[in-house]
């Protein structure tokens, strides 16, 4: 009891205890005692002269190596207080270890002196451990791969050779009496030097968006190179002649002139092996068919299939006059001369004004209307160089071809492979106008939509003519058939033949001369003509409705535009109230009172005016006879000919040619007798047959 009780008076004491402690005994042994990882020594005499009995004990044979082991547990169970865990065993190192789980306690039990005064069945012989080393080694990177003087083979590869540095290492380490080691064993050495294989993977290009021809913006080409090493050393060795031998010319139109392409390259090995080109064009090209070679040292490549798409640096397109809105627009009319402008869009850095000896060529040949039935009859293209880039005028007018047969497609006008030249770097450049960028592109230039700018008529009204060609659902008649011109002519000669020129009688007024309508006076129902032309010079809306006579015996259609008979409209009269007879036509003046024999630019402006006229007609007109559908113009009593200008003179549907005064479609003022869009309105009057003016109550 005194024994334990010191001993745990002793393990008290020692777990408060910091710090080491050893001491010897005669009997030889030192033990430690471990607790929570913090090592604690102390002494205990018992505790090793108990131990020391059961050694000695088991050493002389008094005990069986059994016996001991259970003396050895019975103690500690002693010690430990019952701790069932509790357990002893030597270690490698010759040491008794006593220990038990449950207070965490160890008690390690070594002899100072080693064990060689006890028998080895004790314990395991003592282990010795002596000093020794292994060998590895260190690799700096592989280098740059070095081509040297190697010649690249016919399958396009070359070899190239990378190196590094083998350096050995010692590693110290131990080697003890029981076979165990702390040795790894040492590395046979890598070589210091290794072969690669380079080749360029030339269908594997790669190329950058496509760039306009201006000799700024480029097309970059990557050739990949098959290469295991990141890096290559191609000791001054360079690529070079590069040549586009395609031989894409500048002059795009025959593939002749100046070379268009221009190519540089550099060599970018930061991220990937790979050869960049940078390529530059000066005329529009689109192709898969490119080639291109170079060479490095001895070796030519040549790489097809390359991909030139370079786009034009201009776009054009086309805007028509629009005299109703006073500016340019998209539409074109039919039968119309009318002014156009080539305008052109700048599609990269390039500018126009940055160009020198710019030329059209093959412009005028190359206006046409969109399909076979239309064709351009009037063209006035006057100029072969382009002047500005705000747009070059020029004119013309679309009409029927003799095959025509109606006209239920809407017409517009094209330039189909219009041609431009200029200089760009010292360097003639010629290709198609388009509407669109594409290298190779030939899309028409065109106006887009248009109207057909006709006479409506309004109401019962004879007429013969093209009106279903023309899709015009009436039209006034030539009147050689017509049997309402024999009872006029005969009725006014009848009335008029006692009286003098300029005399008045009951309303009616005779003249033999050219009258002007301002000079008509309130008291006036029925004018009376022989021999001479109304002019009507201003509006005309009396509330009565009137009634103007113009008689000429032995009217030429061909000539009689110019002389006697004609009722003339002037530019600024837009509604005429009045039943109107004429042995000759309906014919538009200019301002002066003379007759348009010719179309033009300045005819179809100063007749943008809509004209309203109320009442009725029986004129020497057409409708829709100035077109050359069936092969011919007709002109008034079904003469024909193949003079477009004197068929239009007399064709109703180019009387006016625009609305400025009501524009349907935008609602601009219009009232109930505005109610239609067409440039001319013929709306018949009742009042005609209701309360006809003297003279022609019949």
């Amino acid at each position: 009891m005194k024994k334990i009780l010191l001993l745990l008076i002793s393990l008290t004491i020692l777990y408060f205890w910091d710090g080491v402690y050893a001491s010897d005994f005669s009997t030889g042994w030192r033990w430690n005692y471990i607790v929570e990882d913090n090592t604690k020594d102390g002494m205990h005499d018992s505790m090793a002269d108990r131990l020391i009995d059961i050694g000695s004990n088991y050493l002389d044979g008094t005990i069986s190596p059994e016996e001991a082991r259970r003396q050895l547990s019975e103690y500690i169970n002693q010690v430990s207080g019952g701790d069932a865990s509790a357990e002893a065993h030597f270690d490698s190192n010759g040491g008794l270890h006593i220990g038990c789980t449950n207070n965490g306690s160890l008690i390690v039990l070594r002899p100072i002196g080693g064990w060689s005064w006890l028998s080895s069945s004790w314990g395991p012989p003592p282990v010795t451990c002596s000093a020794s080393q292994y060998t590895t080694y260190n690799y700096s990177n592989w280098s740059a791969c070095n081509v040297g003087a190697n010649l690249w083979s016919e399958s396009n590869t070359i070899s190239c050779t990378q190196t590094r540095s083998v350096t050995p290492q010692n590693n110290p380490c131990s080697v003890c009496s029981d076979g165990t080691s702390s040795c790894s064993p040492s590395e046979t050495p890598g070589p210091s030097s290794q072969n690669q294989t380079l080749s360029f993977n030339f269908s594997s290009l790669t190329y950058s968006p496509d760039a306009y021809a201006d000799n700024s913006s480029k097309i970059t080409i990557t050739i990949p190179i098959t290469a295991p090493a990141e890096w290559i050393n191609w000791n001054g060795r360079t690529f070079t002649n590069f040549q586009d031998t395609t031989v894409i010319k500048s002059n795009r139109i025959d593939n002749s002139w100046d070379k268009a392409l221009s190519l540089s390259w550099i060599i970018g090995w930061s991220w990937n092996n790979q050869l960049i080109l940078d390529i530059k064009s000066i005329a529009p090209v689109n192709t898969n068919q490119g080639k291109i070679s170079f060479q490095e040292w001895t070796k030519t490549f040549n790489v097809n299939n390359v991909l030139y798409h370079f786009k034009k640096p201009f776009t054009w397109y086309i805007k028509t006059w629009d005299d109703i809105k006073n500016n340019w627009e998209w539409s074109a009319s039919i039968g119309t001369q009318n002014k156009y402008k080539l305008l052109l869009t700048q599609k990269s850095s390039l500018t126009w004004s940055g160009l020198s000896d710019y030329t059209m060529n093959d412009f005028s040949s190359q206006i046409e209307p969109n399909w076979a039935d239309l064709e351009i009859e009037s063209k006035s293209v006057n100029w072969s160089t382009l002047t500005s880039e705000t747009g070059t005028e020029f004119s013309a007018r679309i009409n029927t071809s003799v095959s025509a047969t109606d006209l239920n497609q809407t017409p517009w006008l094209q330039i189909n492979r219009p041609i431009v030249s200029y200089k760009l770097w010292w360097k003639t450049v010629k290709y198609y106008l388009s509407e669109q960028d594409g290298g190779n592109d030939m899309t028409p230039i065109k106006t887009t939509g248009s109207e057909f700018m006709w006479v409506r008529v309004i109401g019962g009204i004879q007429w013969a003519g093209k009106s279903e060609f023309t899709w015009q659902q009436a039209n006034i008649s030539n009147l050689y058939n017509s049997e309402q011109r024999t009872l006029i002519r005969k009725a006014a000669y009848e009335y008029v033949k006692n009286m003098s020129s300029g005399q008045i009688i009951n309303g009616v007024k005779y003249v033999q001369w050219d009258e002007k309508i301002s000079n008509i006076t309130p008291d006036v129902e029925t004018l009376v003509v022989v021999d001479g032309n109304v002019i009507f010079d201003e509006n005309f809306i009396p509330t009565q409705l009137k009634w103007i006579i113009v008689l000429k015996d032995n009217y030429d259609v061909s000539t009689g535009y110019t002389g006697k008979g004609n009722i003339y409209i002037m530019p600024n009269v837009s509604q005429i109230n009045a039943i109107i007879y004429a042995d000759g036509g309906l014919i538009s003046v200019n301002a002066s009172g003379v007759p348009y024999v010719q179309d033009s630019i300045e005819r179809t402006q100063a007749l943008k005016n809509q004209l309203f006229l109320n009442g009725s007609i029986f004129t020497r007109n057409t409708i829709g006879w100035g077109i050359l559908a069936w092969g011919e113009y007709i002109l008034p009593g079904w003469t024909k000919t193949q003079n477009f200008d004197i068929a239009m003179i007399y064709d109703l549907n180019y009387i006016r040619r625009a609305n400025v005064w009501c524009d349907k479609n935008s609602n601009n003022n219009c009232t109930d007798s505005w109610e239609y869009k067409d440039p001319f309105v013929i709306k018949y009057d009742t009042r005609v047959q209701s309360n006809p003016p003297k003279l022609f109550a019949q």
